[in-house]
C-alpha cells in the first residue's frame, strides 16, 4: 500500500475505535441489561440443578441449553467442582465428562450470555453442603469491598484510584482483597483489572457515564488458601452505578 500511496500517512486507529466501544450507546445498555438477565438465569439453572450424584456433564449442558432457550449466543461456562478447600480446583470450559458431584463440592462459575452482542457474565460461587466457619469473615469481606468498590463505580473516578482503594482495602482485616473488572461487549472491551493485566496502562482513566462492567472483585486470606469472588454487570448512570446483578450475596448453601 505505502508504495502505491507514497505521500500517504497512516495512524493507529485502535485507541479510538477502544474508546467508541467503552461508552456504551442508549441501544446497547438496552442489550447489556438484558444479557445480565439472561445471565442471572443461567445461574439460577445451576443453582437449582446442583446435588451430589448429579452428572456434571449434564448440568453444564442444561445451564447452556436454559441461556440458549433465553436467545443468548452460545458462549462456554467455567465451572471448577472439587471439594471445597482443594488447593488448584480443576478448571472447566467445556461439559465435565464423567464426573458426578459430590457432596462437599465448590462449584465456582463464570455463567456469560450475550444479547445484542453484548456480553456479561454473573459470578456466584454454590457449596454442596455447610460453609466453613473460617470461610464467613472471607465472605463478610468480600461484601464490603464490593459495595465500597460500587460506591465508587461513577463517573470521574479513576481506574487507578479504584484499583489503589480496593487493592488496600483487605489489610485493615488482617486479609487480601483484589479489583477484579472487565469491560462488558464483544470481545476485548476494556479495560482489564486483574492480578495478571497491565493497569497502569489504564490508572490514569476515568469512568464515564455510559460504561459497563462486569464487577467482581476478589477476597482472600493473607496465605490466599480461602478465596472468594461474587458480582456481575453494573452500568454507569448520572445517579452513578446500577449493579444489575440481583442476587442476594454469599456462597450459596445446598446440604
Amino acid at each position: 500500500v505505502m508504495s502505491k500511496l507514497p505521500n500517504a500517512t497512516f495512524d493507529d486507529a485502535t485507541d479510538i475505535v477502544g474508546f467508541v466501544r467503552y461508552v456504551k450507546s442508549d441501544e446497547e445498555v438496552v442489550f447489556v441489561r438484558q444479557s445480565a438477565d439472561v445471565a442471572s438465569a443461567g445461574l439460577d439453572e445451576l443453582i437449582k440443578l446442583a446435588r451430589p450424584g448429579v452428572d456434571a456433564g449434564v448440568l453444564y449442558a442444561d445451564v447452556l441449553a436454559r441461556l440458549i432457550e433465553l436467545r443468548s449466543e452460545y458462549f462456554p461456562l467455567a465451572l471448577s467442582i472439587d471439594a471445597i478447600g482443594t488447593a488448584k480446583p480443576k478448571g472447566y470450559s467445556n461439559p465435565p465428562l464423567g464426573r458426578r458431584l459430590e457432596a462437599n463440592a465448590l462449584i465456582t462459575n463464570e455463567v456469560n450470555a450475550i444479547r445484542g452482542a453484548q456480553l456479561t457474565q454473573v459470578s456466584q460461587p454454590v457449596l454442596l453442603g455447610k460453609i466453613p466457619d473460617q470461610w464467613k469473615p472471607v465472605i463478610e469481606l468480600h461484601r464490603e469491598v464490593y459495595e465500597a468498590g460500587l460506591a465508587m463505580i461513577k463517573a470521574g473516578t479513576t481506574f487507578g484510584a479504584l484499583t489503589a482503594f480496593v487493592d488496600g482495602y483487605g489489610a485493615k482485616r488482617g486479609m487480601k482483597t483484589l479489583t477484579q473488572l472487565q469491560g462488558c461487549g464483544y470481545g476485548d472491551d476494556g479495560p482489564l483489572l486483574s492480578a495478571r493485566s497491565r493497569r497502569e496502562r489504564v490508572g490514569d482513566f476515568r469512568i464515564e457515564k455510559g460504561n459497563s462492567f462486569v464487577w467482581k472483585p476478589i477476597a482472600m486470606t493473607v496465605d490466599e488458601k480461602i478465596q472468594f469472588s461474587w458480582g456481575g454487570p453494573v452500568i454507569v448512570t448520572d445517579q452513578g452505578c446500577d449493579a444489575l446483578f440481583k442476587r442476594e450475596h454469599g456462597m450459596v448453601s445446598i446440604t
